[in-house]
């Protein structure tokens, strides 16, 4: 990818993979400098094209740690509104609130994305397998924060 990148260095897309592609090669845990290059090339794609979902995606990823969410946290709160149909960019800025401990907007984000998840499945008429069970046990953390048990024991049901 680094390869593409230098051959297309005004292609997003090719930029966006390329900062995909060194978030991956970490094998194990968080590396601030390799996590910290693939930021950088996601942000610039960002200055360029605000509403770019991959770079978003990928923005969040790379900082979504206590350290570094509050770099973020606009990323976070875009990237839900440049997809609002697709579940798993619904629930990606939790990813950042949970990091900030921003209970409220965790709980938002995943409901949100679980019944995106819902209502794709319904229209769809796909099986239970398409609900977004990655955003409900987000959910249910949330609640379990917020000391809402109730609401955390129906997620488990």
């Amino acid at each position: 990818m680094k390869k593409l990148n230098l051959k297309y260095p005004d292609n997003h897309e090719v930029k966006a993979f390329y900062a995909l592609s060194l978030l991956g090669s970490v094998s194990d845990g968080r590396d601030d400098e390799i996590y910290g290059k693939g930021a950088k090339i996601a942000q610039g794609i960002i200055e360029e094209n605000p509403n770019h979902p991959g770079a978003l995606h990928y923005l969040i990823h790379s900082y979504d740690d206590p350290k570094h969410a509050n770099l973020a946290l606009d990323a976070a709160y875009s990237y839900a509104k440049v997809a609002p149909d697709a579940s798993h960019a619904l629930h990606m800025p939790s990813h950042i609130f949970v990091a900030m401990g921003m209970w409220d907007e965790v709980v938002k984000s995943n409901e949100n994305s679980y019944q995106a998840s819902v209502n794709r499945m319904e229209r769809k008429k796909l099986d239970n397998d398409a609900r977004g069970y990655h955003a409900f046990h987000w959910l249910e953390y949330g609640y379990l924060q917020q000391n809402r048990f109730e609401d955390a024991k129906k997620t488990g049901r």
